[in-house]
Order: C-alpha cells, then structure tokens, then sequence
C-alpha cells in the first residue's frame, strides 16, 4: 500500500476513534457517580503510569502482529475499557478500567511515527 493510501486511512482512524465522548467528560462521569475527587486523580495516575509502561511492548506488538491488526486490537481493548468503565461500581475496577484504556492509548502514535519515517526515508 503506498504512504498516500495510508496516511489517509490513519486520518480516517484518527477522526473515529477522536468521537469518543468519554475522553471529555470521563471525570464529571465518575464525579456524578460518587467517586471524590482525589479517587479520580488516583484513576488518572493510573492512567498515565500503565501508558508509560506500555508504550515500547505496544511498538513491539505492532511490528509482531502489523500495523493494522494492533490498531484493530486497540479498538476492542478500548470497547472493553469503556464497558468496564460503564458497569463498575466499585473503585478497583474504575482503576482497572483505566488501565485497559491506557493499554489501548499508544498504538495510534506508533503508526504515525511509522509513516512519517517512511515518508522521509
């Protein structure tokens, strides 16, 4: 497939995956469902350290399994944190929906960085 085809069906992915609604209201979300305030920080925290953690394995699956079956597999990862995140009350598994979320976060930037080393090289 040449570099033109793919950039714009990673512009396509891009537009989909950016109307995810719960990226802009996830914490009035867990604020209206009882969560304090620091409870949500601690969610975020977690967010953040479980994305660090799987930025590199995230690249290494991607050239294991290809570009497209990663970004296919981020998809459902992030269906499954949003369902969790949708159906728990309890505070361990809003933690641990954030987790498959951030899991889900890192393949989009690793196909970007693929096409544009390709396109300079």
């Amino acid at each position: 497939m040449n570099i033109k085809k793919q950039i714009s069906r990673l512009y396509l992915y891009e537009i989909v995956s950016g109307l995810q609604i719960v990226d802009a209201v996830w914490v009035f979300f867990l604020l209206e469902r009882g969560f304090s305030l620091a409870q949500v920080g601690i969610a975020e925290g977690v967010f953040h350290a479980v994305s660090m953690c799987f930025e590199i394995p995230s690249g290494m699956v991607s050239d294991t399994i290809g570009r497209r079956k990663t970004l296919m597999l981020a998809g459902i990862v992030s269906a499954v944190s949003a369902f969790c995140m949708i159906v728990s009350d309890a505070f361990f598994m809003i933690l641990l929906a954030m987790g498959i979320n951030a899991v889900s976060y890192y393949p989009r930037p690793c196909m970007w960085s693929t096409c544009c080393f390709r396109t300079i090289w």
